[in-house]
């Protein structure tokens, strides 16, 4: 602990220092894990008591510091007739189907979680420092709830902040409010969240054969045929994407990743450290190419301990998010920058002494999956999907939809100066987004 803040702190030992020898003694001081309880002072929360039962759409924003109350969270926003919206540190604390829970909002989100935080009249962020607060309205009633007290409005001005742990917290609050408003709210909410959730299953769908594949179909038959405690380590890209709006995760599903953006590699090896940590659970591995590329040397590591760890690699030879932001940015494409070669991945597998299958064909996704699952030894598949697949944020704003259109026209004459890979561009994300 250093000035109050928890975190790693290298410590330099000499050489010649580790192999004196050192009196057996009890420390003067015996060190102490986890978090203090901390709690908001009664009149505080009274206060946020008042303020949420003055609200006529009600709406609770929660993040990973409800991880160890969740029941408590879904009581709540039970009580108040309240959508839950997430972020997606917080995805395998919530899921569809638990209560009021309807989702994520920010680029990757949904519509719903999207108007739930942004048309509230009282927003009750739990537990979250969502860092993007371009989706957090100004000028609305929000209360937050937070251990640190750094975090309190610095996202967006609070009407009243809460130092204290979310379940204590919570327990306090529930007993003080006693607002329904928020019902019709919640109603119209869910029906944003279902049509969001059937559009989901609808391009995930297998009978959507075109080739190179949707990445969607690969992440629906995971979430359909993983186990029921399955741990994912997921990297960061257009793999997190698909994780965020095709993957489920019920029942004791765990997820972990860096979730900070372009901190690309980080997948491979949390999924080491997992299976590390409990070699008998179920553990996969959700990368992109370039993510997988930058740390897939590791692979060897989990032959060597004989970790059956399950890695599928989207591999479309693309930066595909960093390509995505660029034209959205008004940029045109730029191949030698978002471009990858990439090497066979399932040789590469075979060569470590792990498996490995390629797909190409929508009918082999359920048989390859099966396959990686009942592998005894560390497993990759290579996933052969569209580099032209669009993820779009669930809303487009008018200088994104402005730079998007000048990206295209910088790119149509780029393509008319002789550069024919923009039409194969063009005819990757037709194929992608039109059938």
């Amino acid at each position: 602990i250093v000035d109050g803040v928890g975190g790693d702190s290298p410590i330099g030992v000499e050489h010649d220092v580790v192999r004196e020898s050192v009196n057996d003694a009890k420390l003067a001081r015996e060190p102490r894990g986890g978090f203090l309880e901390a709690l908001a002072v009664d009149d505080e929360i009274a206060r946020a008591a008042e303020l949420i039962n003055a609200g006529q759409r009600v709406a609770l924003f929660c993040g990973i510091g409800c991880r160890d109350c969740p029941d408590q969270v879904v009581a709540l926003a039970e009580k108040l007739r309240a959508p839950i919206v997430h972020t997606l540190r917080a995805k395998d604390i919530f899921d569809y189907g638990e209560g009021n829970v309807v989702g994520m909002t920010g680029l990757i989100g949904n519509p719903a979680g999207y108007h739930a935080v942004w048309d509230a009249d009282v927003l009750l962020m739990l537990g979250t420092d969502f860092p993007y607060d371009e989706f957090i309205p100004d000028g609305n009633t929000i209360i937050q709830v937070d251990r640190e007290v750094s975090h309190i409005g610095r996202r967006a001005p609070v009407s009243l902040g809460l130092v204290g742990t979310v379940k204590e917290t919570v327990e306090k609050l529930a007993p003080l409010v006693d607002n329904t408003n928020s019902a019709s709210f919640l109603r119209h909410i869910e029906k944003l969240r279902d049509k969001w959730l059937k559009q989901m299953d609808d391009q995930a769908d297998l009978s959507r054969t075109d080739e190179p594949l949707h990445p969607q179909l690969f992440m629906k038959q995971i979430s359909e045929k993983a186990a029921e405690d399955a741990f994912f380590a997921v990297d960061v890209g257009e793999c997190t994407v698909w994780v965020a709006r095709q993957l489920r995760m019920k029942g004791g599903r765990r997820m972990a990743g860096s979730f900070n953006h372009g901190s690309l590699g980080g997948g491979l090896p949390t999924s080491l450290g997992a299976a590390a940590l409990d070699p008998t659970r179920q553990v996969w591995a959700i990368c992109g190419d370039g993510g997988f590329g930058m740390s897939m040397n590791d692979f060897v590591t989990a032959v060597r301990f004989d970790w059956p760890i399950k890695v599928i690699v989207f591999n479309n030879s693309e930066l595909g998010f960093v390509k995505m932001e660029m034209e959205v940015s008004g940029l045109p494409t730029f191949p030698d920058a978002t471009g990858l070669v990439n090497p066979d991945f399932v040789a590469y597998a075979r060569a470590c002494g792990g498996e490995g299958v390629r797909v190409e064909h929508a009918a082999d996704i359920p048989a390859a999956i099966d396959e990686a699952i009942a592998s005894t030894k560390p497993f990759i598949i290579d996933a052969i999907v569209s580099p032209g697949e669009l993820t779009m944020p669930p809303s487009i704003k008018l200088d994104q939809a402005y730079g998007f259109g000048i990206s295209k026209v910088k790119e149509a004459l780029i393509g008319l100066k002789g550069d024919h890979s923009v039409w194969k561009s063009w005819r990757d994300e037709f194929r992608a987004n039109v059938f």
